[in-house]
């Protein structure tokens, strides 16, 4: 990794500035019931933490013995998943502050999701968060998602900025190893409730805990603290309508 402060922040959505985990498991389970799986267990869930929404599927059709074309189990999780958009998929705070305080900075902004175009840009409107984030990447604008370095390449061309001088924050092993794989410096915001292995996020830079993101601005050459920013933000609510038309990859 190389040294001094990064030029552009990337940032994962599921896990990393919402707290998607619980609505996207009701999701899955609500469409899946539809092909007579009684339910879809969270062991074999949470093995899918970190894929993209269409790796996600094939895994769990290969599991459960689905046959359905992936696509359209993938337009059925993107109508179930934006009807309950808000309320069910809140922000991580201080995360969402890092973002927003990056943007005002000047600090050019991405986010780089395997989820379906739709899904992100309803999440990010939802949360009133579009205005902060410079580039999107989505399932769509990648040939394979993580741990494949596609969608942090694509956010980075999309920024105009070299992978080497992108910051990645990022909740999951898969994101990390993908963060590593394009090049860039990543910092590790892993669900404390979730057990990994020690070695899990080496290739990371920084770990961190969730709630204190006041180091991430070293590697940006901010002296912000996002903690006391969070506090003095309110909380991006809902203001607009959600995105309408299908969807088909994450």
């Amino acid at each position: 990794m190389t040294g001094g402060a990064a030029d552009a922040l990337i940032a994962d959505l599921d896990g990393t500035l919402v707290d998607s985990g619980a609505h996207y498991l009701a999701t899955v389970r609500a469409v899946f019931t539809a092909y007579g799986v009684q339910r879809v267990e969270r062991d074999v869930y949470d093995r899918c933490t970190g894929l993209s929404t269409h790796d996600m599927l094939v895994l769990l059709c290969r599991h459960y013995r689905v046959r359905a074309p992936v696509d359209a189990l993938m337009d059925e999780i993107v109508r179930v998943y934006r009807a309950g958009l808000p309320d069910q998929v809140p922000l991580f705070p201080v995360a969402a502050a890092l973002l927003l305080r990056a943007h005002a900075g000047g600090v050019p902004t991405a986010v780089a999701s395997g989820s379906p175009a739709l899904i992100v840009a309803a999440v990010l409107e939802g949360h009133g968060l579009s205005h902060a984030v410079d580039a999107r990447a989505a399932a769509e604008d990648a040939g394979a998602g993580k741990p494949a370095p596609d969608l942090f390449l694509h956010a980075a061309r999309s920024l105009g900025v070299a992978p080497e001088r992108c910051l990645v924050i990022e909740d999951s092993v898969p994101g990390v190893e993908a963060a590593a794989r394009a090049g860039m410096r990543c910092v590790a915001i892993p669900d404390p409730a979730t057990v990994h292995a020690p070695s899990a996020f080496a290739s990371a830079e920084l770990l961190l805990p969730r709630n204190d993101l006041t180091r991430i601005w070293e590697l940006l050459d901010q002296d912000t603290d996002t903690r006391t920013y969070a506090r003095k933000q309110k909380t991006p609510r809902f203001s607009g309508p959600v995105p309408t038309g299908g969807g088909n990859r994450r």
